[in-house]
């Protein structure tokens, strides 16, 4: 999901030892649970894919690559607090996404994969509203919709919302759209015209943060991110409020938040006959207190 103006011609910045890139790796999924689980309910629509595929370690590299590109043009928020927090509460709402074949059914059918190495979470500064989701499970929310956010309902709203992304290999069928393919003997990436892996990473990343995912990506991701706080004990309805609160971005290519708070809102009313329990106040005060800490 990309909240306002995309970013556009990222170069391709080699691989550095950046605090998120480096420091994660100790981040576990082993959170404590903010709240109960309250169930689930089936949904779900197919969209279309590339035909080429991308084993998960190239899709990790690739994330990486397009992460470090990423970080070129907005810097790391490097405060072990902040990305701690954000990783307790991304990799809690990752643990309920949906893994199952009935529920979320992803790019035309498409087989769900969790990131190989896990997924990361980290800020980025700046004031444009932007939260993105990389192939290999590299997720990133900027300073500037962090301050926005009231509830930590929210925000585990958008982070899943990201993780589904990944899960359904959204931004990997992007770089596949872009005439990738594998070499089965070096694992090399490279494309029709042989360029080499640097240049293909340069050239993924521009048409990746150029094109916005489609409107069945989106309606998948976000219906994909309600079900894992529903099921992770988060209060589902304030995914939705602050969905209502963006701006209106409606595209040929992607959906406007009236659009999208209206296919929320039907499938929210289905878990409202099942039970759905308000826990936000217990959260309340460590969201505070992680507010205070944005810059």
């Amino acid at each position: 999901m990309k909240y306002s103006n995309q970013v556009s011609r990222f170069g391709f910045l080699a691989l550095a030892a950046c605090f998120f890139l480096a420091g994660c790796e100790t981040v576990k999924e082993t959170a404590a649970p903010p709240g109960e689980t309250v169930g689930e309910e089936a949904i779900g629509e197919a969209i279309s894919v590339a035909p080429i595929r991308m084993s998960p370690d190239q899709a990790h590299q690739i994330g990486y690559e397009m992460s470090a590109a990423l970080l070129k043009r907005h810097p790391l928020v490097d405060d072990e607090k902040i990305t701690l927090y954000l990783n307790r509460v991304g990799q809690y709402v990752a643990l309920h996404l949906d893994n199952g074949a009935k529920n979320i059914k992803c790019s035309g059918g498409r087989e769900k994969s969790r990131p190989s190495k896990g997924f990361r979470f980290a800020a980025i500064q700046s004031n444009e509203d932007l939260a993105m989701s990389m192939p290999g499970g590299f997720i990133f929310v900027s300073t500037g919709l962090l301050k926005k956010m009231k509830t930590e309902d929210e925000l585990a709203g958008v982070l899943a919302h990201e993780a589904t992304h990944v899960v359904c290999q959204d931004g990997l069928s992007e770089v596949e759209a872009a005439a990738l393919k594998t070499s089965e003997e070096d694992g090399a990436l490279v494309n029709e015209s042989g360029d080499s892996g640097q240049t293909l990473a340069a050239k993924a990343s521009e048409r990746f943060f150029q094109n916005p995912f489609s409107r069945a990506q989106e309606k998948i991701a976000d219906r994909g991110g309600l079900l894992a706080t529903y099921r992770g004990g988060y209060y589902p309805g304030d995914y939705i409020d602050f969905t209502e609160t963006q701006k209106d971005q409606t595209s040929a290519r992607h959906p406007g938040s009236r659009e999208r708070v209206g296919w929320l809102k039907r499938d929210f009313a289905k878990m409202q006959k099942k039970g759905v329990v308000d826990t936000k106040k217990a959260r309340a005060a460590r969201f505070a207190e992680f507010k205070k800490m944005i810059p």
